[in-house]
């Protein structure tokens, strides 16, 4: 019984297992230990990698995983690129920029919900791709903290990132807007 139960909420657990390594991973950074990130950042990507494949492959998808799993990307992502910009790493306006790319996206997502009284959390290509480049940065970023990063892989982060979100907001809007439409209100 017990063990049944834990496994229908493996993918949650990993989730919320994802969300809790942010703390260690900030704290990594802020003191420089590069090992304990780097080893911080990969378990939280192949918790991210896993708790998808679990609840795709075993049909164990939720409500709670549905927001729980793109929230604890969202937290890792964007406490690690304040912090990386607090310590003078990376551009303090590349952190703010995607740190708002991120909020517009929860807020694109509140409002689906409100509207279509459904979760649409699924992820789209661009924001998987958006997700890799920003990771790819972050590596980058905590393994080579004094090797200057190229402006053009600045900027090419960023671009995709804010293509990603525009294509959410672009979504998301057309779907509220088709729903709000047909619901007669």
């Amino acid at each position: 019984m017990v063990f049944s139960s834990l496994w229908r909420n493996l993918p949650n657990i990993l989730s919320g297992f994802r969300l809790c390594l942010a703390i260690p991973l900030v704290l990594s950074i802020l003191y420089e230990e590069t090992v304990v990130a780097v080893w911080t950042l990969i378990v939280g990507a192949i918790s991210d990698w896993a708790d998808g494949f679990i609840a795709r492959r075993y049909s164990l998808q939720s409500e709670v995983g549905a927001w729980l799993d793109p929230f604890a990307d969202k937290v890792i992502l964007n406490s690690t690129f304040m912090t990386l910009a607090f310590r003078g790493i990376l551009p303090v306006w590349l952190a703010v920029m995607l740190l708002i790319r991120d909020l517009v996206i929860i807020a694109g997502a509140f409002a689906v919900y409100k509207v279509k009284d459904q979760i649409e959390g699924k992820a789209n290509f661009f924001g998987k791709i958006s997700t890799l480049f920003q990771f790819g940065l972050l590596i980058w970023c905590v393994v080579f903290p004094a090797v200057a990063i190229p402006f053009s892989v600045i900027v090419g982060v960023l671009a995709v990132t804010v293509l990603s979100g525009l294509h959410y907001v672009d979504t998301w809007s057309r779907w509220t807007f088709k729903a709000y439409r047909y619901s007669g209100k």
